[in-house]
């Protein structure tokens, strides 16, 4: 009886090559950070990670989020804001927030004025209110730039064809032609509020 000659056993060899290709896919997705997708940076002395949700930094025990990182923003100041206006908020006792309750962007508007709130209440002690432009059934108060005064600051939000912040007088009108613009607005107050962006 003849011998059968002794070779390679491909097969083997085949499941060999699909076991190592996935183990070393699996160790190197751990390493390369697949687990963990934050990195971390530092921007005029604050540290910031970056994940899948956004931006956020602490400042004196306050956490931070944001959409757009600072370098994103830095150079937008003229386009978006002026110093003054953010620095008319820091000045106030108080600060009415007020929209229109039929805008557009209504949420994303709500949004941005409970975070303010809030932050203006924990860093600077300024406490603030939500009114609306107009008439509603509820009890919130209508407020305008009428309602400003030597320590009261108006900020009035609004979507419009242009994307710009003007100061009357104590009364900011921000204006913002899209979500986009409007999370670009939030961020870089928030930037300039906390003295993040210089």
């Amino acid at each position: 009886m003849a011998r059968r000659k002794e070779g390679l056993n491909w097969s083997l060899v085949m499941v060999v090559f699909i076991v190592f290709v996935m183990i070393s896919s699996t160790i190197g997705y751990i390493w390369i950070g697949g687990s963990d997708q934050s990195t971390t940076f530092k921007y005029n002395d604050y540290k910031f990670t970056r994940d899948t949700a956004g931006y956020h930094t602490t400042i004196n025990g306050i956490p931070l989020d944001f959409v757009y990182s600072p370098q994103e923003l830095e150079n937008t100041t003229q386009d978006f804001f002026n110093r003054s206006s953010v620095d008319a908020v820091k000045d106030s006792l108080f600060v009415y927030m007020t929209s229109d309750i039929n805008d557009t962007y209504r949420e994303d508007i709500a949004s941005f004025e409970y975070q303010l709130s809030q932050l203006l209440e924990k860093k600077f002690t300024i406490f603030s209110q939500t009114g609306f432009t107009n008439e509603t059934v509820s009890n919130i108060p209508v407020v305008d730039c009428i309602n400003v005064s030597s320590r009261v600051s108006v900020l009035y939000l609004y979507s419009s064809d242009s994307t710009k912040t003007e100061l009357n007088e104590g009364c900011m009108e921000i204006s913002f032609a899209d979500k986009q613009d409007l999370a670009k607005t939030q961020d870089l107050f928030l930037y300039l509020l906390f003295g993040i962006i210089k």
